[in-house]
């Protein structure tokens, strides 16, 4: 077991552990969950999976930046992001946010809206995606790269 002056002294040699006031706010380290793209928000309205998501990553006095939030119906970047525009996705949102809360955490949303890149609706960008996707995941699951490094 840590003795709490041990504890403290960790803290200060490791900045990231320190707290920070940002603004008004209270971070008790400065570990933040940065907005990831996940395309997991079927119909664009958040899942009951995203509460498990976000608050495992959850901490006491820490940083969650949920992923990127539609605020229209053409706001959208990729297929199958969530949306903050309907009653629907503003109550799904709600139970995500609460479970965050309950870890003590604090919870920013991401909004977006992407311009002329659109891909709302069955458009030629979701199509050339999905293609895209499928295609590398056939090709490479042996390889097990990241679609990224068939890019770059």
């Amino acid at each position: 077991m840590v003795h709490a002056p041990a504890k403290v002294a960790a803290a200060a040699a490791i900045p990231l552990l320190t707290p920070y006031k940002m603004g008004q706010l209270e971070l008790s380290h400065r570990v933040v969950l940065a907005p990831l793209t996940r395309c997991r928000s079927y119909g664009n309205v958040p899942q009951p999976h995203a509460a498990v998501y976000y608050s495992q990553r959850a901490t006491r006095g820490g940083l969650l930046i949920a992923e990127a939030t539609d605020i229209s119906p053409t706001a959208q970047g990729y297929p199958e992001t969530p949306g903050i525009y309907t009653q629907q996705q503003i109550e799904a949102w709600k139970p995500i946010v609460d479970a965050v809360h309950r870890k003590g955490a604090l919870f920013f949303l991401q909004i977006w809206h992407v311009g002329r890149v659109s891909t709302t609706g069955s458009s030629i960008c979701q199509i050339i995606y999905l293609l895209v996707v499928t295609t590398w995941l056939l090709i490479d699951s042996k390889n097990q790269r990241s679609l990224c490094s068939l890019i770059d």
